[in-house]
């Protein structure tokens, strides 16, 4: 038995060892994909129309300085955050991605 639970204990160590360096690789995986996002707030539902895609790509320029960017602005999406509909008063953020991260750190 004594065998058998010391056995069991360093298996634990090796699990426990395995379980922290996946969450540390979980941990950069996402904070690596959220890298080139965007957050837009207190911008009124509706203002995007039916291509956020294409209304981001000439917005962004237009308000940031088209001296920022190197050339077209490429965003790979652009949607509102999957909150509920609120109140007129508070509409949901909006996240855009954008193809190249150097882009991103052209304006910030």
């Amino acid at each position: 038995m004594e065998d058998d639970v010391r056995w069991i204990d360093d298996l634990m160590k090796v699990i426990r060892q395995e379980n922290e360096t996946l969450k540390r690789k979980v941990e950069y995986l996402e904070n690596y994909s959220r890298r080139s996002n965007i957050r837009i707030v207190d911008m009124k539902d509706g203002t995007e129309g039916s291509d956020p895609v294409k209304f981001f790509s000439e917005w962004l320029p237009t308000v940031l300085g088209a001296q920022h960017f190197s050339g077209q602005l490429d965003i790979e999406r652009a949607h509102r955050t999957l909150n509920p509909v609120p109140n007129p008063e508070t509409p949901r953020p909006i996240l855009v991605r954008l193809l190249r991260y150097q882009d991103r750190t052209e304006f910030t």
